[in-house]
């Protein structure tokens, strides 16, 4: 035990002290601020077109020549549809055009006839929805327009095509759109940082053994206290890393909460319950200790660093083939499906799929329990047989052993 607690202590200083991991955290953080205050710079930056006062300058130019719709029936429907714009009507089509074009108006609206509309703008941009908006209004007006010509009292007209009806939507299970966001983002992280920080433990121990520094760390610590120590280092490395990025993340977004109130996406994920936190956290203690075991392994049969990027890929393969199929599962919304919920038993792919299982389905409580305990039995399992493998891979030299030769070596040993 004291050696392990060394050889953790060794390892998580090295981390700390890590000029690429301190510098790569920072950088994180500093990402997640420039997002969370770019709303709040950007109204600065913007203070006067936010401005109430301003807002009222934007201007729809129209024009109904025909006096085909009753004065004050389409400034209505549109000024509801567009509250930050005032419509004014325009002495003719060349008045309108060149007013658009002189950027005195943002828009312009020709009545050709009852059902038949000319929207002018200068620029289209990517995401400009006006057209939709409009076109909705315009339909409002000409239903109000037909109502009235049918004897229907403008008041009346009004009353009708006003009219709302109430929806309470009650969801039993998980709520998928609200979901999705941050499940996506939890899925990615689990998925880079198992990977990143398992390859780190390979790396290590390939690199100890390359240098030939093992042949005298062996004679000094114990093996099982080397390799233990080294994975569990490396997952508080990894946990401190998630915690300080996604804490960092939460507490700006709760200070510029209120820039953020119009992008529903952005606050959905950020309302993440509790009781997903805990799961995530779980799942990644559990799958990342688990491969962080499987790449301290691999890693101590290789003779030279260059050969450790072959020797991991089996592993990394079989990770990437759960994650596929997660992936692939969320994007279609069905995270029951047979391929997933056989994946959320198997220990090596368990972690996302049982956590994607619980954030975008409704998973029986005995199933997440039997989940958790078969990666905890299979965590124990494959640390064990990862000690065994280290303590004889740590002093095969030469060429790459293969997995004959490895367990020759465990029984020998």
């Amino acid at each position: 035990m004291k050696q392990f607690k060394q050889v953790f202590i060794f390892e998580i200083n090295n981390y700390l002290k890590s000029k690429v991991f301190v510098g790569v955290t920072l950088v994180l953080i500093v990402l997640m601020a420039a997002v969370m205050f770019f709303p709040r710079v950007l109204g600065a930056v913007k203070g006067d077109e936010n401005d109430p006062e301003a807002a009222d300058s934007a201007i729809l130019l129209l024009l109904d020549e025909q006096e085909i719709y009753p004065e004050g029936l389409l400034e209505g429907t549109i000024t509801a549809a567009f509250p930050g714009y005032s419509v004014v009507r325009s002495e003719s089509a060349d008045a309108l055009k060149q007013g658009i074009d002189d950027g005195l108006a943002d828009y312009g609206l020709i009545v050709n006839s009852a059902d038949d509309f000319d929207f002018l703008l200068r620029d289209r941009t990517l995401y400009d929805a006006t057209e939709g908006t409009l076109q909705a209004a315009l339909s409002s007006a000409k239903q109000a327009l037909l109502l009235q010509q049918a004897g229907v009292s403008p008041d009346m007209a009004g009353q009708i095509l006003s009219a709302q009806v109430q929806l309470a939507t009650v969801i039993r299970g998980q709520d998928q759109i609200s979901r999705i966001a941050y499940t996506y983002i939890m899925v990615y992280a689990l998925y880079m940082v198992i990977l990143i920080y398992g390859q780190m433990v390979a790396q290590s121990v390939a690199g100890e053994k390359g240098s030939r520094a093992m042949e005298l760390l062996i004679t000094t610590v114990k093996p099982d206290a080397m390799i233990f120590g080294k994975v569990f280092a490396t997952c508080a490395a990894g946990l401190m890393q998630l915690v300080a990025v996604f804490g960092s993340a939460i507490v700006l977004f709760r200070v510029n909460a209120a820039y953020w109130t119009d992008v529903q996406a952005i606050e959905g994920i950020f309302n993440i319950p509790g009781s997903l936190l805990a799961y995530m956290i779980v799942f990644f203690l559990l799958g990342f200790v688990m491969y962080a075991f499987l790449f301290g392994a691999v890693g101590s049969t290789v003779s030279k660093p260059e050969e450790l990027s072959a020797a991991i890929t089996p592993v990394m393969l079989v990770f990437l083939a759960g994650f596929i199929v997660v992936i692939f599962s969320m994007s279609f919304g069905s995270v029951d499906n047979a391929a997933i919920v056989a994946l959320s038993f198997i220990p090596f792919t368990s972690p996302m799929a049982m956590f994607t299982r619980i954030a975008m389905g409704t998973v029986p409580f005995w199933q997440i329990a039997v989940c958790i305990g078969i990666l905890l039995v299979s965590v124990f399992g494959v640390g064990v047989l990862a000690a065994k493998i280290y303590r004889t891979g740590v002093l095969l030299y030469g060429n790459k052993p293969g997995l004959g030769s490895v367990i020759r070596a465990m029984r020998k040993a």
